[in-house]
């Protein structure tokens, strides 16, 4: 027994030797009163005798009488020879039995598929160390006695390379850090782990973001463990103020949240999006260097195609009478939103609204709604030109124009499609970048004068019939689809080229 763990009651130290297993300190208890315990070669019933350094323990955990059974399953085995195997768990599947999980497991899977295994652990024949059962991803076992004596050295030694890929909310402060904080058992829950500065066990993550979302709302990381300790990503992570997309245990409050402004998303994320990525180490017998990586599974896919499909922005511009507002409504159907920044404007300059309190504080007496140049609507129509008062009536209400738009934007950060309707002087105010698409709208007869201006995506010559702006209309909902799905096709192929997924979505 090391010198660290001098003075420990012994059936603590068997549930820290055992704190992999998921095995109750209640249960090894038993086990000790049982008699199923030695200390120094001598049977030992007491659960509270105190260890010392030097002591030879032994723990005879498992009785003869509870094994496992053969259940056939699908193994996803990426590589194997006759010592050891490299699989690749689902999520939903629990590695082994447990007090909690009286369910098919890939511990009883193993045994039907290599029934010579039997003579390893009763209860974890072949498995050498685990997943969480939500955690998809490559996972080693062993196929013979002397292959797991030798793996369950190199992982105690660290000598396993094990990396992640873990979806998380938030986007962490630095690109690339390292999380050192003991972990232990939560002393308020027997299923729940905790940072625990003193008592705790030593914790060392690495981590490295990979990809930013849309609004920095999600990140995908790589994670590295240097130790192996129980959810020890998940409470680092959480910890750290990122908690894994799904994890209902870590993140309850950014779950319930996500369940509230996104439940789209919600409904699309089953489980922690937490997967076993890469695994290097040497072959425990011929020493041999090997490595191995798996692509996330589709459902883990499907969540990072949705994360990265934010809203595609549309403004609509144009001027005056050139069915702005019309052409809006066609394109935006009955699915999609729209924001007009005549309604708003109108809003912001009702009794008591708050653009109307910051013209009359800005300029007092002066104001005058009923003169043309103080009509706020004209005003922002023509950008604010002409100087004097004109221009303080812009720069007054353009910026909480501008807030008004950016509030709607995130406010429907779900939709597929958002449509804002906006002048031409606030939408060079606001910046051509501000936006994914600009269309612009004319009539003929300002087409054939000025001809069609730069810096816009598409512009719609409004001929003054209704069916031919249908029409219009139809072809430009054909260009931001196609756009849409050329965005989403570049982030797959961007994730394809990390190896980070197999397949297009």
């Amino acid at each position: 027994m090391d010198q660290g763990r001098s003075g420990l009651r012994l059936d603590k130290y068997w549930a820290l030797e055992l704190e992999e297993t998921g095995v109750s300190r209640a249960r090894i208890s038993e086990w000790i009163k049982a008699g199923r315990a030695d200390v120094n070669d001598r049977p030992c019933r007491r659960p509270s005798l105190l260890v010392r350094t030097g002591d030879r323990l032994r723990l005879s955990w498992v009785p003869p009488e509870e094994r496992i059974h053969p259940v056939p399953g699908a193994l996803d085995i990426v590589w194997q020879d006759e010592h050891l195997l490299v699989l690749d768990k689902p999520a939903g599947l629990s590695v082994h039995p447990a007090a909690s999980c009286n369910e098919v497991t890939l511990a009883n899977q193993l045994l039907a598929a290599f029934p010579k295994i039997e003579g390893q652990d009763p209860l974890r024949p072949g498995i050498v160390h685990r997943l969480d059962k939500s955690t998809s991803g490559l996972m080693l076992a062993a196929l013979s006695v002397e292959c797991r004596e030798q793996l369950m050295q190199d992982l105690a030694e660290r000598r396993v390379s094990k990396e992640y890929l873990a979806l998380v909310h938030g986007r962490p402060e630095r690109d690339r850090g390292q999380i050192n904080l003991p972990l232990g058992r939560d002393p308020d829950s027997k299923t729940r782990i905790r940072v625990l500065p003193k008592t705790g066990r030593e914790a060392l993550t690495m981590f490295e973001v990979l990809f930013v979302f849309p609004g920095e709302a999600f990140s995908l990381l790589k994670v590295r463990i240097i130790t192996g300790r129980t959810h020890q990503i998940r409470v680092h992570l959480a910890h750290l103020g990122h908690p894994i997309l799904g994890d209902r245990t870590y993140g309850p409050a950014r779950w319930a949240e996500l369940h509230r402004k996104d439940p789209g998303l919600a409904r699309l994320v089953s489980r922690q999006m937490l997967h076993s990525f890469r695994l290097g180490f040497r072959h425990p017998l011929s020493r041999e260097e090997l490595s191995f990586s798996r692509q996330v599974p589709l459902d883990f896919q499907r969540v990072l195609v949705r994360l990265q499909r934010r809203p595609q922005t549309v403004a609509v511009s144009g001027g005056p009478d050139s069915g702005k507002s019309f052409f809006c409504r066609l394109l935006a159907g009955t699915r999609h939103p729209v924001w007009n920044w005549k309604t708003v404007l109108a809003g912001l300059l009702e009794p008591g609204g708050d653009g109307l309190e910051l013209l009359a504080r800005t300029l007092g007496s002066g104001f005058d709604p009923g003169r043309p140049e103080s009509d706020p609507m004209r005003v922002i129509a023509g950008g604010g030109t002409g100087g004097g008062k004109t221009e303080i009536i812009f720069e007054t209400l353009a910026p909480l124009l501008e807030h008004r738009m950016r509030e709607f934007i995130s406010e429907n950060h779900g939709s597929r499609l958002l449509l804002l309707e906006i002048p031409a002087g606030l939408l060079q105010r606001v910046g051509r970048d501000s936006f994914d698409r600009v269309l612009r709208l004319e009539t003929e007869a300002v087409s054939k004068k000025d001809g069609r201006e730069d810096g816009h995506d598409l512009v719609i010559i409004n001929t003054g019939s209704k069916e031919d702006l249908e029409k219009q209309a139809e072809y430009a909902a054909r260009l931001l689809t196609r756009s849409r799905r050329e965005k989403t096709r570049e982030f797959v192929q961007q994730m394809q080229k990390t190896g980070i997924v197999r397949c297009p979505v």
